[in-house]
């Protein structure tokens, strides 16, 4: 092979296997095999990134004036470099976060064992084992035999488990509202009267008397005091008479 056919991949930020700083070691080869400046340096650069990459890409340059390739260079490493001592050791402690979500835990994932040296054989079993139960169940039927179908699984057994979470919520609410007790005031009973005369009085040949029956003056204690008092007030009157 020609050495003018040296190939610099695409770099497209956090999700890119190769570490920013192969990358650029890549880079550097063709820039040096082409006899870039600095300046065409900064300005070729940008021809092999996409996504994310190519926006901080252009936005770094835009808020930087006099900008140089060294400083270029520590700003790239910087945003996209993983600040680990051991890929393979940050690859096995790395779990399931819900927070952060299926997506961040599958690109840091298979970047850190990329960059172990790990096979994609061996990087899948352990990706599952880094998962929690309601996620990893659904690999008990399914083995995946690549990396994205790992994450296409998992994706929809996140997509699951939260609707699930959000149905058992919504029926919580529904049931909280429909035994909630309803409370009403007095204030609130004695500003309508009732559809109907009040049985109490009713019974006592009052007729028509419209109020609440818990409100009746001859309800239980009330309806004895009232007695003891009619019976009292007759016999002032029988005493008067004789």
């Amino acid at each position: 092979m020609s050495l003018d056919s040296i190939v610099v991949p695409d770099f497209q930020g956090d999700s890119c296997e190769i570490s920013i700083e192969n990358w650029i070691a890549r880079f550097e080869e063709l820039a040096k095999l082409k006899k870039l400046d600095d300046e065409r340096k900064i300005l070729m650069i940008g021809n092999f990134l996409k996504g994310e990459a190519l926006d901080w890409y252009m936005t770094t340059k835009s808020h930087n004036h006099d900008l140089s390739y060294e400083r270029l260079k520590t700003l790239f490493i910087g945003r996209f470099g993983l600040r680990v001592l051991s890929p393979i050791i940050e690859f096995s402690r790395l779990k399931y976060d819900p927070v952060k979500g299926i997506a961040d835990y599958y690109k840091t994932k298979r970047r850190l064992g990329t960059l172990a040296g790990l096979s994609e054989s061996h990087i899948i079993p352990l990706m599952i084992e880094g998962l929690p139960p309601h996620l990893s169940n659904a690999f008990i039927s399914v083995q995946p035999l690549t990396m994205d179908h790992f994450y296409e699984i998992a994706s929809k057994a996140e997509a699951n488990s939260k609707l699930r979470e959000y149905s058992r919520g919504s029926a919580v609410i529904q049931n909280k509202n429909i035994h909630k007790p309803q409370y009403h005031s007095q204030s609130n009973k004695r500003k309508y009267k009732p559809p109907s005369p009040c049985r109490i009085c009713e019974n006592l040949s009052f007729k028509n008397r419209y109020h609440w029956s818990n409100e009746c003056f001859n309800r239980e204690g009330n309806f004895k005091k009232q007695r003891t008092e009619n019976f009292s007030n007759k016999q002032v009157s029988k005493n008067n008479l004789n």
